[in-house]
């Protein structure tokens, strides 16, 4: 097996994948949550290259999403701007990975940072709930 992390010509970059994420966040917002879960995938469970374009044509295919519309704001100017952005606003929850947030009624709730037990992550999001 060719695992992506063994591979000397790939370079490991999240800022990639991320890019790809707030493009999603600008031409369909309602699949970001699905266009995440297929990036993971893609790489965790399919070893793919987010370097290569097919990655994303393959998950863009998977989820009905316009291909020509998606690479348009993939490879525009706005989009790296847009991703630091995004950055910085993770930066001001997150402090390590995996970091697991929710939001309601405009509020952020850091639900867990690192490991965290079922029981203990179900309770938390019970917590949140319950507010």
């Amino acid at each position: 097996i060719d695992f992506i992390t063994n591979r000397q010509d790939v370079v490991l970059d999240s800022e990639i994948p991320s890019s790809a994420i707030v493009t999603i966040s600008k031409i369909a917002p309602e699949l970001i949550l699905p266009f995440a879960m297929e990036i993971l995938k893609a790489r965790y469970f399919y070893g793919k290259d987010f370097n290569d374009d097919q990655t994303y044509e393959d998950i863009l295919a998977t989820l009905n999403i316009d291909s020509k519309l998606f690479f348009e704001h993939f490879k525009s100017e706005e989009i790296k701007p847009a991703t630091q952005e995004v950055f910085k606003k993770a930066a001001s929850y997150a402090r390590s990975y995996p970091t697991l947030l929710a939001e309601k009624n405009g509020q952020v709730y850091m639900l867990e940072q690192g490991y965290l037990p079922y029981n203990d992550l179900k309770a938390n999001v019970q917590s949140i709930l319950e507010k």
